[in-house]
């Protein structure tokens, strides 16, 4: 039986060992700013790419690829983001 089979379900490829994102020093913020539990204002996330361009699945650039964190944007919360 599902639940909420219309329920939005957003994929994000990595680069981590399982849970490290939410630990507080990695992505724990970012993940609580996408649902708006608290303020993305000076959060920096890991470089990325939307998949489809259209707010869809996004893949985080892994680190050897020397790109710097940017600025938190709800674009970086996929699907989460639209209303």
């Amino acid at each position: 039986m599902t639940r909420a089979p219309r329920a939005p379900v957003q994929e994000i490829v990595g680069y981590w060992q399982h849970a490290h994102e939410m630990h507080p020093e990695t992505q724990l913020r970012a993940a609580l700013a996408c649902f708006g539990l608290v303020s993305g204002a000076g959060l920096r996330v890991p470089a990325y790419v939307e998949l489809d361009g259209r707010g869809g699945p996004i893949e985080e650039l892994p680190p050897e690829r020397g790109r710097a964190p940017v600025p938190f944007s709800r674009a970086f919360c996929g699907r989460a983001s639209r209303s």
